[in-house]
This record gives structure tokens, C-alpha cells and sequence, in this order.
């Protein structure tokens, strides 16, 4: 049997260096070009539509984001050499995972220069998009031969073993292929704001304050608004088998996601992206990552909430946010499992045993 037409037991991920003797920088230079990043920033997007949309379904979208290039692979030389490495791997796709996308991200935000008017991607610039992911693979594995010199260089006895590890490079790595859930991001944000008013009465006009300023009557409201927003994507891939990439602007969601746009950012790790998941362009919304913007349902609510309440003297707040949301949670929990028309199970403070 030919070992080279043997199916890879494993992932593999074609570099530029692999298929490409030189030319990196000129393939970089190319960005420069007026809209050229803007316009892979949001193609960029509808990929990372598909993945996540891959998550719901549990089937993968490589092959589908494979399409997107075929006539520039079909069609060119340097396409027509990219097919032939995967080939020789045993490989019908470029397997292009989180970790490209967010590469991708930090790379084109960087070189952005411009605005452009469409999005259709020219066989030239789809190529030359191929190349950039090629790219952002090398600067991947760059960083894994980084993490992994971080591993090698901290002895036994090391007193700041868990800062090296966990900050970036644990925290890095876990959030971009965790798959959140919107019911446990819903509940965990319920959960927090229900537990301060209960423990901190006062705090509840300044918490309905910064609700109303963002265009919700209510906590509940806000809650609410994103499990529609993600209801409503789910059900459109159900239905339609696409996951949209943009959302449509209006007043009520320029004030939610404003703070949240990566335009005017220059990413040096992932973790920049975290807290600007989301890209405007032309009237609309486009998600960068979709488990980074599902995160922002409570990280960017605790934030908030956390410096208008310090100004009310409540200085520990971060200290208390675990206890308040576990608290909360387990009493729901408690409620839901053990109560119902006919019994309930009551858990006194006294040690009485009723």
C-alpha cells in the first residue's frame, strides 16, 4: 500500500513553510491593500459561523468551509499544490479549527487598513486567503514550541508554577475550544444579580438603572434578549442549514454591543478577543467567536455591575461573586429537585433533622 494515500491516524495541519519555500512576508504585505483585512475579518466570521453551528449539530464543517476555496484550489497553481500536500496526507480538508480563526483574527486586526464595500471573495483573494491560514497555522505551532518551553523551564519547587501555566497559556487555551452553553451563561448572570439584590436590598435601583441605560426594562429582560438572539441562530441553522455570520443593528443592541467591538483593537493574544468578540460592518454585527460573545453575557454584566456597586461602597463584590452565584444556583437546584404540589424537602440552619 502507498503510505502516502494512507488516511492520517491524527490531524494534521499544513504550514506555509511546508508548502512554500519563501514569499511569507510578501503573502503579509498583501494586507495592506485598502479593505483587504476588513473584508477577510468578516468572511472570517461566517467560518467561525460554521464551526460553531458544527458544535450544535455535532457533524463537522470542514468539508463545507473547504467549498468556499474550491475554485481557487481547482483553479490555480498554488491551489492545485495546497490539494496535492493534503492528498499526500491522507486529507480532504485544511481542518481549519478555532485556533486558526483566532490567529487569523490577531493577524488581520494588526495589518487593517481601509474599509471595504463587499465581502464576495476573488479567486486571487481567495487564494491569498489560503495562504493566510496556512500562515496562522506556522504562528500556532510557534506558539504550542512556546508553551511548551514554558513547561520545560519550571522546576518542581517553583513558586509561581500556577501564574506561568495559568496565566495566559492555561486560560488561552481553554477558552477558545470551550463550547459554552446559553442556559448555563443565563443562569449564572440570574443567579449573580438575584443573589446581590437579596444580600444588598439598596443595590437593586442602581442594578435596574444600568439595565434601563442599556435598553432593558429588567435583568430579566436582558437575559432574555440573548436567549432569543441565540434561540433564533440555532433555529435558522436547524431550518436553513446556515448559521448567519452578522447580526442586524438597532438601537436596542448598538447599546449592548458597542463596547464589545474589535474595530479599533490590535490583538496580541486571544484573550484580547475575548472581551471584543464582536466586528461591525456596514449596518451589522459580525461575531468573531461565538463562546467569547456567549461569555460576555456575564463577564461584561459582572463588570459593569461590579463598578457601579463598588461606588456604593460594596468593595467585595469579586471576593463574594462566587458564594452569591453557588448559593443561588444550588437553592433553585434544591427547589426544582425536591419540590413539587405535594412534598418538600426543607433544610434548617438549627440541625433539628425535620
Amino acid at each position: 500500500m502507498d503510505k502516502s494515500k494512507t488516511k492520517a491516524s491524527f490531524t494534521i495541519f499544513p504550514t506555509f513553510s511546508e508548502l512554500f519555500e519563501d514569499g511569507e512576508e510578501k503573502v503579509i504585505a498583501n494586507l495592506s491593500q485598502d479593505g483587504l483585512a476588513e473584508k477577510y475579518i468578516v468572511f472570517t466570521t461566517s467560518i467561525s459561523a460554521m464551526l460553531y453551528a458544527s458544535h450544535i449539530e455535532g457533524v463537522s464543517a470542514q468539508e463545507k468551509i473547504m467549498m468556499e476555496f474550491k475554485d481557487a484550489i481547482l483553479g490555480t497553481e498554488d491551489g492545485h499544490k495546497i490539494l496535492g500536500w493534503l492528498t499526500a496526507h491522507g486529507q480532504n480538508t485544511l481542518n481549519i479549527n478555532s485556533y486558526t480563526l483566532m490567529e487569523l483574527y490577531c493577524m488581520l486586526l494588526k495589518y487593517k487598513k481601509g474599509q471595504c464595500d463587499n465581502v464576495s471573495l476573488s479567486v486571487s483573494e481567495q487564494l491569498l486567503y489560503l495562504k493566510l491560514v496556512l500562515i496562522a497555522n506556522e504562528r500556532r505551532l510557534h506558539s504550542i514550541e512556546n508553551i511548551q518551553k514554558v513547561i520545560d523551564s519550571i522546576t518542581p519547587n517553583d513558586t509561581f508554577t500556577y501564574e506561568k501555566l495559568f496565566w495566559p497559556i492555561l486560560l488561552q487555551e481553554t477558552d477558545v475550544n470551550e463550547v459554552l452553553s446559553i442556559e448555563y451563561e443565563m443562569f449564572r448572570t440570574k443567579s449573580f444579580i438575584e443573589g446581590i439584590i437579596n444580600k444588598y436590598p439598596e443595590a437593586k435601583n442602581i442594578i435596574d438603572n444600568y439595565f434601563q441605560k442599556k435598553g432593558f426594562d429588567s435583568y430579566r429582560s436582558y437575559v432574555s434578549f440573548w436567549a432569543i438572539l441565540f434561540l433564533n441562530y440555532i433555529t435558522s441553522y436547524t431550518n436553513d442549514g446556515i448559521l448567519k455570520a452578522g447580526i442586524k443593528e438597532d438601537k436596542q443592541n448598538r447599546n449592548l454591543f458597542a463596547p464589545l467591538v474589535a474595530n479599533n483593537i490590535m490583538p496580541d493574544t486571544y484573550l484580547d478577543l475575548k472581551s471584543h468578540p464582536i466586528y461591525y460592518y456596514i449596518g451589522g454585527y459580525y461575531v468573531l467567536h461565538w463562546n467569547y460573545l456567549l461569555s460576555q453575557i456575564f463577564i461584561a454584566t459582572f463588570k459593569a455591575i461590579e463598578q457601579k456597586l463598588n461606588e456604593c461602597r460594596l468593595q467585595n463584590l469579586k471576593e463574594e461573586c462566587g458564594k452569591i452565584i453557588e448559593h443561588t444556583l444550588f437553592k433553585s437546584v434544591l427547589v426544582t429537585a425536591f419540590c413539587n404540589l405535594w412534598q418538600c424537602s426543607a433544610f434548617d440552619d438549627e440541625d433539628k433533622g425535620n
